[in-house]
């Protein structure tokens, strides 16, 4: 059974909870982090730092996006123990083993918009300035240290019963970061969630759109039925040169219509499957 959606606010943050059957979803949105820090934390111990100070700490790219929400989430947890969680810090660690090859005249501009930013001496070339992330959620660990087994999967998400007119009990859409690229396109990470009567689905997204340039979206999307001992994970990348792929203009503002003009140039399909009880 379903239960009625649970909100509170706390220190900034505003936390949902839904309970369906035997999952638990728990979302947070909060507001963007501060560009530097308010609380002199140079001599506080690592637990007492700021979240900025945090952020700077746990990663190693040299600048954050412009809209790093530091304190939004996606979990689901299962009656097992398992689940699924999705975090701006872990899409952002991701960024540093990116190795994005994209150098062009917008990059240069991208860090003189940021030379008065405290990070100025440490931006060096190359970087990944796009924040290309191949961030595909974190799994969630239970009680005896289990979580999913992963497996190659020749079994696709059910597309036609995703189109069925169902109620929908839950939906939330959660961003992680944006950036402007100094005004030369965006760069943007975000999770959505969409909870029926006998199934869900979760899409984390990441777009990129290098004005006259290039456009990349890396999607993944984890779909799960009532009966199932397993989740569908699904990983697509489209991504195009504006040279050479002809793009409606209102289509590069939609990742939903800009993903029918992109070539799909990767597909990865496995099963999430549950530990044995």
């Amino acid at each position: 059974m379903s239960a009625e959606v649970k909100s509170i606010d706390f220190d900034g943050i505003r936390e949902e909870t839904f309970q369906h059957k035997q999952w638990t979803v728990v979302s947070r949105k909060s507001h963007i982090l501060h560009s530097k820090c308010i609380e002199n934390c140079a001599e506080k111990e690592n637990d007492d730092k700021c979240l900025f100070c945090k952020f700077q700490q746990e990663l190693q790219i040299p600048n954050f996006p412009d809209m790093t929400f530091a304190k939004n989430l996606l979990r689901l947890q299962h009656s097992s123990g398992c689940g699924l969680q999705f975090t701006c810090l872990s899409a952002l660690k991701c960024v540093e083993n990116c190795k994005d090859p994209l150098k062009v005249d917008v990059a240069d501009a991208w860090l003189e918009a940021r030379n008065e930013n405290q990070f100025a001496n440490r931006i060096s070339k190359p970087y990944n300035w796009t924040f290309s992330t191949r961030y595909i959620g974190d799994l969630l660990v239970n009680d005896n240290n289990e979580t999913f087994s992963i497996e190659n999967a020749i079994e696709r998400i059910d597309v036609d019963k995703l189109r069925q007119k169902e109620e929908i009990l839950f939906y939330d859409d959660i961003n992680l970061f944006e950036d402007e690229l100094a005004d030369n396109g965006v760069a943007k990470c975000s999770v959505k969630i969409r909870v029926m009567k006998e199934r869900f689905l979760i899409l984390l997204r990441y777009f990129l759109r290098v004005d006259n340039v290039m456009t990349r979206i890396f999607d993944t999307r984890f779909y799960y039925e009532d009966g199932k001992n397993y989740l569908l994970r699904e990983q697509t990348l489209r991504e195009g040169s504006l040279k050479v792929v002809h793009i409606p203009p209102q289509a590069l503002l939609d990742p939903v219509q800009l993903s029918n003009y992109l070539p799909l140039t990767q597909l990865i399909n496995e099963k999430l499957v549950f530990p044995k009880t």
